[in-house]
């Protein structure tokens, strides 16, 4: 290559670079010269919630059939209970509408007008604990219906008057 060929390469680089230099000069010193970091500011926030207690219940019929006065007579209902998980509850079952109206046959009694059919609700299929106000049912809930067994049973030896016979019981969850 011919040094003036070089020469005006040279200078051609050179007029380039001290453009170059010339607009970099330019954006540093359009920079602002105090360097200011952003500032931060924090706190917190309390968050709750609260999961109330709710049950439901629901009753089947506890249906007797015919009943013949030679032998007792026994049937059996569900009882379903439904509650928020963790709920502890306990069920019981009043007296019904007709309370104590043939003690020699049980605590509570079916009627059908003046004529009454003594009979009780229990716990247990052996027919030994009275579900009633006094002795609950407990439960505790995982959020899935429990299903209770009322046991029903009508003592032999009752001879009302023939008919259809009733009785309504009012079931209570407490929680």
């Amino acid at each position: 290559m011919k040094l003036e060929t070089l020469r005006a390469y040279a200078a051609r680089c050179s007029g380039a670079s001290l453009a170059a230099a010339g607009v970099a000069g330019l954006l540093v010193t359009a920079l602002p010269m105090n360097k200011t970091e952003a500032a931060t500011a924090t706190a917190t926030m309390s968050v709750s919630a609260n999961i109330g207690g709710v049950c439901t219940v629901g009753g089947a019929n506890l249906s007797f059939g015919t009943y013949a006065a030679t032998a007792a007579s026994t049937a059996t209902g569900s009882i379903q209970v439904t509650c928020s998980n963790g709920t502890n509850a306990v069920v019981s079952l009043n007296q019904g509408n007709n309370n104590n109206r043939v003690p020699s046959a049980g605590t509570r009694a079916l009627n059908n007008g003046t004529n009454y059919l003594g009979y009780d609700v229990y716990s247990d299929n052996g027919y030994a604990t009275l579900w009633n106000a006094t002795n609950t049912q407990p439960i505790t809930s995982t959020g899935a219906p429990v299903t209770l067994t009322a046991y029903g049973r009508i003592p032999a030896g009752q001879n009302p008057a023939t008919g259809s016979y009733n009785d309504t019981i009012t079931i209570t969850v407490s929680f």
